[in-house]
């Protein structure tokens, strides 16, 4: 449940809190109030402040699980009218999608319903969802949309990922030199420290950098993901062989004949997260890394533990994560190719 107070502060309020934590005492005055799930809400709002009233009822779904259902709405106290007297309320409500202009032209800061992010992360996921919107008002399709959006982000990251991966192949060069520093002075870790920084100096290695892309490319990937798993322009809209793309892009069901745990007796065949999943272990064999054979064989089998957990990802992040594995793959091939003839000319000198 949201609450927009007179004081021009937001509060959101969760359905699974405890009851001291649910029920606000003393109920305060607000301008407006709502309550919703993940695509759709419901808002009211006043001519006049109102108290704000609050009420919430438990049943069990079909698991057998304990779901809440919450209200909100407007306490008026006792009205004192004289004889022939009159007293009027307006209340105006709002019930459909959170789409955010429609909840800001409904009420002021009213898209603050749209819950897409955690924290700061909201608003970088408010502001790809407008780019996303504004994609799709140019080319038709939410669905290339999404190619566009993923295209872009890539590119804007695309000199900070090379350098990172330039920094990766230099530290694959080097490691058996590291090998033979922890070998030789496995005995006098100072001394091995020294060593080592001063192999990473001649080298022009910096061990650190081909992790600060990822880094820096984290709270990106995670707005996109939240943006694309809440956005409810996503929605039943198809796109390609997918009917929906805030589902899995299930094209047919296989029969498996026993009822399995968690799958029950048909496997849903989902191609774009089996793709999605073919190319990232091909990211992941061109990609260079610096590891131990133990660290390589655990690496090797995340590809398959993602398509495990993810097989049921909604198609539209699916198509993200698809065509930004397949700019990854561009992007080492490219690098690749430029660096062959540079190879070349360092070993005829």
């Amino acid at each position: 449940m949201d609450i927009y107070k007179v004081d021009g502060s937001f509060e959101d309020i969760d359905a699974d809190d405890d009851q001291e934590d649910f029920l606000l005492n003393p109920p305060p005055q607000v301008l407006w109030a709502a309550s919703g799930n993940k695509y759709f809400c419901s808002i009211l709002k006043s001519n006049m402040p109102f108290t704000l009233f609050q009420e919430r009822r438990f049943f069990d779904d079909n698991a057998g699980n304990e779901q809440p259902i919450i209200a909100a709405g407007a306490r008026l106290g006792v009205v004192n009218l004289p004889a022939n007297g009159s007293s009027s309320f307006e209340f105006s409500a709002y019930t459909g999608p959170k789409i955010v202009d429609n909840l800001s032209a409904f009420v002021p800061n009213g898209e603050k319903v749209m819950h897409l992010a955690w924290g700061p992360l909201n608003y970088l996921a408010r502001f790809l969802l407008w780019a996303l919107t504004l994609l799709h008002g140019l080319c038709g399709s939410y669905g290339w949309s999404i190619v566009i959006l993923t295209l872009i982000v890539r590119s804007v990251f695309y000199p900070i990922t090379a350098k990172g991966n330039e920094s990766m192949k230099k530290m694959q060069k080097v490691q058996p030199l590291f090998k033979e520093l922890r070998e030789k002075y496995k005995d006098n870790p100072q001394l091995l420290n020294q060593k080592m920084s001063e192999l990473y100096r001649k080298e022009g290695v910096n061990p650190f950098a081909g992790c600060f892309p990822i880094l820096l490319q984290i709270p990106i990937f995670f707005a996109l993901y939240a943006m694309l798993d809440n956005a409810i322009d996503l929605r039943h809209v198809s796109f390609l062989w997918c009917k929906n793309l805030a589902a899995a892009d299930t094209v047919l069901q296989i029969p498996l004949f026993i009822d399995f745990p968690m799958i029950g007796k048909y496997l849903p065949l989902n191609p774009l997260v089996l793709a999605m999943t073919a190319l990232m272990v091909i990211q992941q064999r061109m990609t260079p890394m610096s590891m131990d054979p133990a660290q390589k064989k655990m690496m090797a089998f995340m590809p398959v533990i993602m398509l495990v957990f993810l097989y049921d990802l909604p198609s539209g992040l699916t198509l993200y994560w698809t065509v930004s594995n397949l700019f990854s793959i561009i992007q080492l091939w490219l690098q690749k190719r430029r660096s062959q003839p540079t190879a070349a000319a360092a070993g005829a000198k």
